[in-house]
């Protein structure tokens, strides 16, 4: 068994003293999670050439993700085993790491599009957009997050140099819905086109994969107990060997009282090194030292997957129950379990059918938790691996009917009156400038947040049918409107047309 390696470190100070906040609640006792493989026919491989990230809240589920002509689309479920397409008009590019982020009743997207850096938002319907201020011309947003403590987004600056920034732009929302200037955090050299992610805990946020452009610069591991005032504790965390160019460390969480990281020191150059390779970190609140261990469990023989250490990396790493999963690749995807940051178990390759897949994502929505596969180069229904309840969330009573307004844009319009009744004029695609679909449509449901169901009753667009929905809702400075055909366009009262 390779040594425990113990490495001195300065107290983090802030993100690993225990702390609780009133969202927070006892973790529940580790177990060990059971796969259950199955297909999803409406989620098919084809839509998925490119993935932007993948979450799940109290409304359900998000995949973000570029089709093969390079349009963003965001992939939603309610339950996890049916799923739409949503193209959101103005969206014109994701975020470059995780685009997508979930926690309690709202899911978060990120990219930039018609207003610059934007982040949008959804309780499991239409979405809708949350300013990010202070953004300026090239800057560049990569990553979003969200928990306990609100929500993080972090970017770059504009470049300064061949492929380098000398900034990141870090934003913080507390309460979700409003995001105040951002923070910049001097980081010279960063390489923004390898973009680094961002943990969100109930003790803080974790900021980790950054790349700084040179070789043999020690990577950084930026902490923060609010969103706003940072550290970086990576000089702290690592004691790199020599001769390893461009070190960074891949994945970090923080879960009942234990930080976590993952790190790899593996190089092509010294592929003959057993010292080198993938190491995982912990530190338990309260601790003044960061321990390095190498039991990474490889798995046994005959299960696939059983490579040496160098061969081994982690991506992604969950708080799960009161441990953590780590998910990987060993020769193929790999998944490892902890119930306690310091002790890691291989889950059965063959037996979970994980060597079918070269990499997967993990998302939850607090009851069911799923993992995707989203890395392949196939046809035909996705694969995901499920755990827990496949019921998906209950449609709340609603609420009484809104008052009607009149909405519109440079290509359409919508009317609803106070009795619920209503039409929408639009063009399809492909119509000329001039030529516009009617729908006639009738109110259904008003959800507790304002979104309105509108079922067509009469219409001439055959991607609306009688029977089929839409879905409204009024978010300043007009309103938000998503078609049967998963197109999403914002329409505007007549005080802010020039918005639209």
């Amino acid at each position: 068994m390779e040594a425990v390696v113990r490495v001195a470190a300065v107290c983090l100070a802030a993100l690993l003293v225990t702390a609780c906040t009133a969202e927070e609640a006892p973790e529940a006792p580790f177990s060990e999670p059971r796969w259950t493989r199955t297909s999803v026919p409406t989620l098919q491989y084809e839509q998925l050439p490119s993935v932007r990230g993948a979450a799940g809240w109290q409304g359900g589920f998000a995949v973000a993700s570029e089709r093969a002509d390079d349009v963003p689309v965001v992939h939603m479920s309610a339950d996890g085993a049916t799923w739409r397409q949503i193209v959101i008009s103005g969206l014109t590019e994701l975020g470059q790491g995780d685009a997508v982020a979930g926690h309690g009743k709202h899911g978060y997207l990120l990219g930039e599009g018609f207003h610059g850096p934007t982040v949008w938002t959804s309780e499991g319907d239409v979405w809708y957009r949350i300013p990010l201020p202070g953004a300026r011309p090239g800057d560049r947003v990569s990553s979003i997050s969200a928990g306990p403590r609100g929500v993080v987004v972090v970017g770059f600056g504009p470049e300064t140099g061949i492929a380098t920034a000398d900034v990141l732009r870090i934003w913080h929302s507390a309460d979700g819905e409003r995001f105040g200037e951002p923070v910049d955090v001097p980081m010279p050299d960063v390489y923004p086109y390898e973009p680094p992610l961002v943990a969100a805990t109930g003790h803080g946020f974790l900021i980790y994969r950054i790349i700084i452009g040179h070789d043999h610069a020690t990577p950084a591991l930026l902490e923060s107990r609010d969103g706003r005032t940072w550290r970086d504790v990576g000089p702290q965390l690592i004691g790199w060997p020599a001769g390893v160019g461009r070190p960074r460390i891949d994945a970090a969480t923080h879960n009942d009282g234990v930080a976590v990281a993952f790190t790899n020191t593996a190089d092509p150059v010294h592929e003959e090194d057993r010292d080198r390779g993938l190491t995982a970190w912990y530190r338990r609140d309260g601790d003044t030292a960061w321990t390095a261990t190498a039991s990474i469990a490889s798995g046994r023989l005959p299960d696939a997957g059983v490579v040496p250490r160098r061969q081994r990396t982690v991506h992604q790493v969950i708080p799960w129950h009161s441990g953590f999963l780590a998910l990987g690749w060993a020769g193929g995807a790999a998944l490892w379990t902890s119930a306690d940051g310091v002790t890691w178990t291989k889950t059965p390759v063959r037996d979970n059918g994980f060597d079918q897949a070269e990499r997967l994502g993990f998302l939850s929505n607090g009851t069911v938790s799923l993992l995707l596969r989203t890395k392949h180069k196939l046809i035909g229904p996705t694969e995901v691996w499920r755990h827990g309840d496949p019921a998906g969330p209950a449609r709340g009573p609603g609420r009484a009917l809104l008052p009607g307004g009149s909405w519109s844009q440079h290509s359409g319009r919508v009317v609803v009156d106070d009795a619920g009744t209503g039409k929408l004029f639009y063009r399809g695609p492909g119509d000329t400038a001039g030529t516009y679909r009617t729908v006639q449509v009738r109110t259904t449901h008003t959800a507790e947040n304002g979104t309105r169901t509108l079922e067509v009753t009469a219409s001439d667009d055959p991607a609306a049918p009688i029977g089929a929905v839409f879905q409204v809702r009024v978010v300043a400075p007009g309103a938000v409107v998503l078609r049967p055909d998963g197109l999403q366009a914002e329409f505007c009262d007549t005080d802010h047309d020039r918005e639209c």
